[in-house]
C-alpha cells in the first residue's frame, strides 16, 4: 500500500502484523471490511496476529467496518527504523490515522504501541499522535492499550463514541498514555475515565457485539460525520 489505495472485503488469518500501513510515504489509503483472526496455535514470534498495523510514520490512513478477534493486538503501532540510515533516529509511530466502526474482541491488547527492540537499549521517546477511534467496540481485551516504556500515546489521540467492555486495564505497559476519551461507555473493567460524556451503563451487547435497544446511550452519537454503524444501520 502506498497512497490513495483501497483494500476491502478481505480476511487475514494467522498474520503477525495484519493489514499494514508501513513507511512514512504511506498515506490516504482506505481499508474497509477487513476481518482478522487466529485459528491455530501461535505461528510467529511476533504473536497471534493483528488486525491493522500503523508503522514507521504512516499517516492519514482510514480503516472502517472491520473486525478482529482472538488476536494478540487489534491495532499495532510500531517503528522499525527502516526508513532512516541512522539507527539512533526515530520517526513517529503513526500519525493522524482514523479508525471508524471497528470491533476488537477476545484479544490480548486492543491497541499496542511499541518500538523495535533492535534499536538502542535506551531509545528516545517515540510518539503516536493524532490518531482517532470513532464508534468502535472493544470487548474482552485484558488491556485496552499497551504502551511500551520508551513510547508515548499522547492526548492528541482520541477515543470517541466507543464501547469498552470487560477490559481490565487502560494501559498494561509502562509508557505514557494520555489519550482523550469522550462520549464513550466503559463497563466491566477499569474505571470510567475523565472526559466529556463518558459513562458506565451496560451496553447490553449481543453475540454480534451490537448494543440492544434498552441501552441508554443508543442513538446518542455525537459524531455527525459517521451517520451509519458497522452494519449499515443509520444512526439517529
Amino acid at each position: 500500500v502506498i497512497e490513495d489505495s483501497l483494500v476491502e472485503d478481505s480476511t487475514i488469518i494467522n498474520s503477525a502484523q495484519g493489514m499494514q500501513f508501513r513507511h512514512s510515504g504511506v498515506s490516504n489509503n482506505v481499508a474497509r471490511n477487513i476481518t482478522a483472526y487466529r485459528n491455530a496455535a501461535r505461528v510467529t514470534a511476533d504473536g497471534k496476529g493483528v488486525l491493522v498495523t500503523f508503522r514507521d510514520a504512516a499517516h492519514d490512513n482510514f480503516v472502517e467496518d472491520s473486525y478482529g478477534y482472538d488476536l494478540d493486538n487489534g491495532f499495532y503501532f510500531y517503528e522499525s527504523g527502516e526508513d532512516t540510515p541512522d539507527p539512533d533516529f526515530y520517526q513517529p509511530l503513526g500519525v493522524d490515522n482514523i479508525v471508524e466502526n471497528c470491533i476488537v474482541s477476545n484479544s490480548n491488547v486492543a491497541i499496542y504501541v511499541g518500538t523495535d527492540t533492535d534499536h538502542p537499549a535506551t531509545p528516545p521517546v517515540v510518539d503516536a499522535t493524532g490518531n482517532k477511534w470513532i464508534n468502535c467496540t472493544f470487548v474482552d481485551c485484558p488491556d485496552l492499550f499497551f504502551v511500551q516504556a520508551a513510547d508515548n500515546f499522547g492526548s492528541t489521540n482520541e477515543i470517541t463514541n466507543c464501547i469498552v467492555d470487560t477490559c481490565a486495564d487502560d494501559n498494561g505497559g509502562a509508557g505514557t498514555l494520555g489519550v482523550t476519551y469522550s462520549y464513550s461507555t466503559f463497563t466491566g473493567g477499569f474505571a470510567t475515565p475523565a472526559g466529556t460524556g463518558n459513562e458506565s451503563t451496560d451496553p447490553l451487547l449481543n453475540v454480534s457485539f451490537v448494543p440492544q435497544v434498552a441501552f441508554a446511550s443508543i442513538d446518542a452519537s455525537k459524531i455527525a460525520s459517521v451517520p451509519y454503524d458497522k452494519d449499515g444501520e443509520e444512526r439517529a
